[in-house]
């Protein structure tokens, strides 16, 4: 059997003049689609559509609160 594959959404915060690295600086990683709005200077809301895998999520980078909606729907079988 061949390997099952995974692929993800990522949202990293940097400095403006910062390189991104392949390190471990994502704010959110999930399979499916999101949104995201600066709300202020400091504010950043991620909008998260579907109840998909979501493998890291932060509540703070740097001086950056982050705050998380989930606008799906449970479905209750």
């Amino acid at each position: 059997m061949g390997a099952t594959t995974w692929f993800s959404y990522q949202l990293s915060i940097l400095h403006p003049n910062r390189k991104l690295e392949n390190k471990g600086r994502n704010v959110f990683i999930s399979s499916s689609e999101f949104e995201f709005e600066w709300v202020g200077n400091n504010e950043l809301v991620i909008k998260v559509k579907e109840n998909k895998r979501i493998t890291h999520q932060s509540s703070r980078v740097g001086n950056v609160n982050i705050t998380y909606v989930y606008e799906y729907k449970n479905i209750q079988h």
